[in-house]
């Protein structure tokens, strides 16, 4: 996968490259970076340094990113 077209005269840098490379991977740890995240959102409301109100927020928010990752139309 590339990250752009033939809209360029020359090729991309390597570390570009590289950068682009690691897109598939990271789409196939999309849902337990996702679930970190909720788990992580709710120690720091427990924890009191969010609210509950943010920690929804957060959470609602993570959940559509993995619904969107897992349908691939993020």
């Amino acid at each position: 996968m590339t990250l752009w077209g033939g809209r360029f005269a020359m090729a991309p840098d390597a570390v570009m490259r590289q950068f682009g490379d690691s897109i598939a991977f990271d789409q196939r740890l999309a849902r337990v970076d996702i679930q970190g995240s909720i788990a992580y959102a709710k120690a720091l409301a427990q924890a009191e340094l969010i609210t509950a109100e943010e920690c929804d927020r957060l959470v609602s928010g993570l959940e559509q990113v993995e619904e969107e990752s897992t349908s691939r139309t993020f």
